[in-house]
């Protein structure tokens, strides 16, 4: 992560792109799991889930 950028911002819509604008709603519903970017030359190809249930 270089220097300058602050992950506790989340970017401007402008500026992101739309696979971030995707998953950024996504992220704020997933209670407990994992998620996975794929990057093929530097570009996010595929993104999976795994979502896990907690049984009480």
């Amino acid at each position: 992560m270089p220097p300058s950028s602050n992950p506790d911002s989340a970017p401007s819509d402008a500026a992101s792109p739309a696979w971030l604008q995707w998953l950024l709603p996504k992220l704020q519903e997933l209670r407990f799991g994992s998620v996975v970017l794929v990057v093929h030359d530097g570009r996010v190809t595929q993104i999976e889930f795994t979502e896990r249930t907690r049984l009480g």
